[in-house]
């Protein structure tokens, strides 16, 4: 954040400077968002090779931010996946090319749909941008806030720290920009509100999909009975029958610790998630972080011909 401080502070200050310098007032108030290409055109009538320079230094800098914002979102959405707040199947990589095909995808699509909304008017995408960016800011400063107020005796790796009422005035300076770009252009705002409730409700909805399907099975009256484990260790069914709630409570906590009791099972084991198993392997397998794996086995395999079950 220090060094693009600087990069604005050296680059952009003087490059206004010049706008209004070299630019008539009049076509800058009317041009606001393109003051710098009517400074390029101001300069370079005359001379073509500058007006082709222009052009490819404006596609290469389009084509970093495009770049830019699809590294972030990648980063974002698999960290998001791995912490299992969005679906697991995101994490899906195309075999040609290696990338979360899924995620660019979905960035595709909500680029698509706020390009469609906006009407394609650079203004207002440019508006939408600088709310985002101030929201950004904001959380950052509120997040200073509460470490002040909640862990004052907190260490830091650096000997300098910013004061509660200089974080306070960045935070009230930041909320009065973000009113600012509310009252200058409302419609702005309304997109992006709408925006972030759908986005912020999908995320939501994620995060609590265990309860939610529990409130729906319990409103809808649906499947409460008992049903069989069929998730077994070494190709057997434990017979035993788990009801749907203890289910949903091993998915959510990735671990069959809690119902290990009821089938028949001796020691802790853990489910090994999907992906590191063998493709022609007919059932999961577990591992088991106390003991020894095979003496795990062979205990549900005793318990299983004591009880009689033969293999599902």
């Amino acid at each position: 954040m220090k060094f693009m401080w600087i990069c604005i502070t050296v680059v952009n200050a003087p490059t206004t400077l010049l706008v209004m310098a070299v630019v008539p007032m009049s076509e800058v108030i009317d041009n606001p968002a393109n003051s710098i290409l009517t400074l390029a055109k101001a300069v370079s009538s005359n001379r073509p090779w500058l007006t082709y320079w222009l052009v490819i230094d404006a596609a290469i800098v389009l084509g970093a931010g495009v770049l830019t914002g699809m590294v972030g979102v990648l980063g974002l959405f698999e960290r998001l996946s791995k912490d299992q707040i969005l679906p697991p199947f995101l994490l899906i990589k195309n075999k040609w090319t290696g990338v979360f095909q899924y995620i660019i995808l979905f960035f595709m699509v909500l680029c698509i749909t706020l390009y469609s909304i906006t009407g394609g008017n650079v203004t207002s995408l440019s508006g939408m941008f600088a709310v985002a960016f101030l929201c950004v800011m904001i959380s950052y400063a509120a997040a200073n806030i509460v470490l002040c107020v909640n862990r004052p005796r907190l260490s830091r790796q650096s000997a300098r720290r910013v004061p509660l009422f200089m974080t306070t005035t960045v935070f009230g300076i930041l909320v009065g920009a973000l009113i600012g770009n509310a009252v200058i252009n409302p419609s702005i705002f309304k997109t992006f509100a709408i925006y972030f409730v759908i986005v912020h409700s999908v995320l939501l909805a994620f995060m609590n999909r265990v309860w939610i399907l529990r409130r729906i099975l319990k409103i809808t009256g649906g499947a409460t009975t008992s049903m069989p484990y069929t998730q077994s260790i070494s190709g057997k069914d434990t017979g035993k029958a788990l009801d749907a709630e203890m289910l949903s409570d091993m998915v959510d906590t990735g671990n069959v610790t809690d119902v290990s009791a009821s089938c028949g099972i001796k020691a802790p084991i853990d489910i090994i998630p999907l992906e590191n198993v063998d493709s022609g392997s007919a059932s999961r397998r577990a591992a088991a972080p106390v003991g020894d794996q095979e003496q795990v086995v062979e205990t549900v395999e005793q318990e299983a011909a004591k009880q009689e079950i033969g293999p599902s």
